[in-house]
């Protein structure tokens, strides 16, 4: 799939609730990928080499019970398919999440006003390389499974004080506009 061809970079956002905040990864290669049915197809300029864990409630609605998993990318280093059939769910008044239309796919996670997606790593063709390096919520994880390997780990706490901060430069850097 080229750029110059049949995609475009459709807007698709930023990362979990750490934002921006929480590091991009070291680019290792372009990518590429796409949802179950294939209806969806994307490229990747940069393929981050680090993946988080989200377990907070919505993520784990959102996957279907397990933590959402994600890669911080650049929304301008993303291209999606020109016909490419992408629901946005406003997950919140921050927060949007992004599925396939056509077989309900996970695509992405994204904090309206940011320059980043959370993407959502099962979709690339190669995963290899991809390290999971974090994890937010992880007070809420539940008892039936652990990740114990992972070595940043973001409390609730501190992930809502995140959160707190982005919104707080949003609104400095956009006076009277609400994020988006």
């Amino acid at each position: 799939m080229s750029k110059t061809s049949s995609t475009t970079r459709k807007d698709a956002g930023p990362v979990s609730a750490g934002g921006p905040d929480l590091g991009a990864g070291t680019p290792v290669r372009a990518g590429s990928g796409r949802c179950l049915c294939g209806a969806v197809r994307f490229t990747l300029d940069e393929v981050p080499q680090e993946m988080e864990a989200c377990h907070c409630a919505d993520c784990r609605r959102m996957t279907g019970g397990a933590p959402l998993l994600s890669i911080s990318v650049p929304r301008n280093g993303l291209y999606f398919n020109d016909d490419a059939p992408i629901g946005v769910y406003r997950s919140s008044d921050w927060a949007e999440r992004g599925f396939c239309r056509k077989c309900g796919s996970t695509l992405f996670f994204r904090m309206r006003g940011s320059e980043r997606v959370g993407l959502s790593p099962g979709l690339l063709d190669d995963m290899n390389g991809i390290a999971l390096t974090s994890e937010m919520f992880f007070e809420d994880q539940p008892d039936g499974y652990c990740l114990s390997s992972v070595p940043r780990r973001i409390t609730k706490t501190e992930a809502h004080a995140m959160l707190e901060a982005f919104l707080a430069r949003q609104t400095e850097a956009n006076p009277g506009e609400e994020a988006q």
